[in-house]
């Protein structure tokens, strides 16, 4: 007998076999134009904001996360963060094979003091810090997705942005049912 996937696991692998599709096409062999490198695609001015904004974001997402496998004392906490890693590390990958950024930039103050904060907690403490700081990340996100969507016309870039808007409701219906589903109370 097998099992059905739940809608959450169905929309990871959705976004798991998307962007492994994504990356195959980041890749091209052969001429792809004349003035478009092979290693940004022709990624324009507003293409790069995206693609930083959403590293930007997603780094901290990642950086807290990997504080949660040690810090977090539910471990559905846990399991949730290393969810966050795995899609964290597998869009940056691509986005960096889209556009050439290497590395996610610097978090902005606010989310730089949101990491000072987690670093200095644990167990429950982390677990509520966590919680909070990724329900205010994935809104970020959100809004970075659809902002792009809106006038954004890199085709792979828009595919991105497609699925990681689609992954990231997903996790915020998750995490907005937190304190029960998480452990955050």
């Amino acid at each position: 007998m097998t099992k059905s996937l739940s809608r959450r696991e169905a929309g990871a692998m959705a976004v798991l076999t998307a962007f492994a599709g994504t990356a195959a096409v980041a890749q091209p062999r052969g001429p792809i134009g004349p003035g478009i490198s092979h290693s940004t695609m022709g990624i324009t001015v507003g293409d790069q904001r995206y693609v930083m904004d959403t590293l930007r974001v997603g780094g901290v997402a990642l950086r807290a996360s990997q504080l949660a496998r040690s810090r977090a004392a539910s471990p559905l906490v846990r399991a949730f963060a290393e969810m966050e890693l795995r899609e964290q590390t597998g869009l940056s990958q691509v986005l960096g094979e889209i556009s050439g950024v290497r590395a996610p930039p610097p978090p902005d103050p606010r989310n730089a003091a949101l990491e000072a904060q987690l670093a200095r907690v644990n167990g429950p403490a982390f677990d509520r810090l966590y919680g909070i700081g990724q329900i205010e990340g994935h809104q970020q996100m959100l809004r970075i997705q659809e902002d792009y969507l809106r006038g954004g016309r890199n085709m792979h870039l828009r595919h991105i942005a497609t699925l990681s808007r689609s992954q990231i409701l997903d996790h915020l219906t998750l995490l907005r049912d937190g304190p029960r589903l998480l452990g955050i109370r």
